[in-house]
């Protein structure tokens, strides 16, 4: 029964490091396409 419960604690720790993982990957993806927006709009203004 112990070992059944400190399973279910590690699925619990496991989820939670995926719930942080895909918020920075969010994260990441936000940053990046920002980056790629203003690059796009900066060669725009200088074409334009």
């Amino acid at each position: 029964m112990e070992s059944k419960s400190f399973k279910y604690k590690g699925l619990i720790v496991d989820i939670d490091h995926f719930a942080f993982f895909g918020f920075f990957e969010v994260l990441l993806c936000r940053m990046i396409i920002c980056m790629i927006l203003n690059c796009w709009f900066f060669i725009f203004m200088i074409f334009y």
